[in-house]
C-alpha cells in the first residue's frame, strides 16, 4: 500500500513540475491574460487558449514579407500643336526684294517657336527657338513663292512643323529717261533702270543694257522716244518727246550782226586810238 502511494505522490510531482513553466510563463505575459498558450501559429505569434493570438509574444521566425513596388507615373506632359492656326503676312519693298512680316495664332501649349522661309514645304526650321512672340520677319526675300514653316515647342519638347505658301510679289521697275542735245542731228538718250530683267528703248533702239546709261540717236522728225523696262508681269514705262530740226530762235537786237544799238553804232565809228582816251572810252561804254 505505501509503495502504490509513493508511486502516486511521484506521478503528481511529476505532472506539477511538468505544467508549473508554462503556467508561470502564461501569468507573466504571453496570453497571461487569454487562459495561456495553446501552441505556435503560422505567423510566428503564441496563439492562446481563447483561440486569440499573442499580442506581444513570438515563437518563431516569420518570412520578411517583400515590400510591394509600384511602377511611378510620369507626370502628364503634352507637346504641342498649332494644325488650327491661322497667319497672315505683309509685304515691304526693301530695294529691289521683299521684307515679309508674318505673324500667327497660338495653338495653345507652345510657349516658343523655331521658324524658317524655305522654297522647301514643311522643311525643319531647327532645334532652337528663334522667338516667344507670334511674329517673325524675313528680310530681303526675293520674289516668287516661298514657304513659312513654323515648329511649336514647350519643356516636353517640339511638335510637328506646320507650313504656309506665300508668294512673294514683284517690285515695280523703276525706270527715268532725258534729252541731251548734242547737236542739230544728234542727240543723247540718258536712262536709267531699276529691278527689271529687261530694258529697251523705241522707236529704232530695241533692247538696251541694264548697266549703259545712254545711247545716242539722230532723228529724222520729231519723235517721241520710249522706255519700257520689265521684271517678270511687272512692267514701267517713260517717255521723251524730241523736236527736229531744233527750232530756230528769234534773234534779239543783240544777237543780230546786222543791227545795233546807238552806242555799238557810235563806237564802231570811232578811231581806235581816240578810243583809248579815258574820256573818251568812258563816253563810249
Amino acid at each position: 500500500m505505501k509503495f502504490l502511494l509513493r508511486i502516486l505522490l511521484t506521478s503528481l510531482l511529476a505532472i506539477y513540475i511538468a505544467v508549473t513553466p508554462m503556467n508561470i510563463y502564461a501569468q507573466r505575459g504571453c496570453c497571461s491574460w487569454h487562459d495561456g498558450i495553446s501552441h505556435c501559429g503560422s505567423n510566428g505569434k503564441y496563439v492562446c487558449n481563447d483561440g486569440t493570438y499573442s499580442p506581444s509574444c513570438t515563437c518563431g521566425y516569420s518570412a520578411p514579407v517583400s515590400p510591394t513596388y509600384r511602377t511611378p507615373i510620369a507626370p502628364s506632359c503634352i507637346r504641342p500643336e498649332i494644325k488650327s492656326s491661322t497667319a497672315n503676312w505683309i509685304f515691304t519693298k526693301n530695294g529691289c526684294n521683299q521684307d515679309v512680316t508674318i505673324s500667327w495664332t497660338a495653338g495653345g501649349r507652345e510657349t516658343q517657336y523655331s521658324v524658317g522661309f524655305s522654297k522647301l514645304a514643311g522643311a525643319d526650321p531647327g532645334p532652337k527657338a528663334d522667338t516667344s512672340a507670334r511674329n517673325w520677319t524675313f528680310k530681303n526675300i526675293k520674289p516668287g513663292k516661298w514657304y513659312f514653316n513654323v515648329k511649336p515647342g514647350n519643356s516636353c519638347g517640339w511638335g510637328s512643323v506646320y507650313y504656309w505658301d506665300v508668294d512673294v510679289p514683284q517690285v515695280e521697275p523703276q525706270a527715268s529717261l532725258r534729252e541731251e542735245i548734242i547737236d542739230e542731228e544728234t542727240r543723247k538718250l540718258h536712262y536709267s533702270v531699276e529691278c527689271a530683267s529687261l530694258a529697251e528703248i523705241t522707236p529704232s533702239v530695241g533692247k538696251v543694257s541694264l548697266t549703259n546709261s545712254f545711247v545716242t540717236v539722230k532723228p529724222k522728225g520729231n519723235t517721241v522716244y520710249y522706255l519700257t523696262a520689265t521684271q517678270g508681269n511687272k512692267k514701267t514705262s517713260k517717255s521723251v518727246s524730241i523736236k527736229y530740226p531744233l527750232p530756230t530762235p528769234t534773234p534779239s537786237p543783240t544777237n543780230d550782226p546786222n543791227k545795233y544799238s546807238d552806242s555799238q553804232s557810235k563806237s564802231r565809228n570811232i578811231p581806235s586810238w581816240i578810243k583809248r582816251l579815258p574820256l573818251i572810252k568812258y563816253l563810249v561804254d
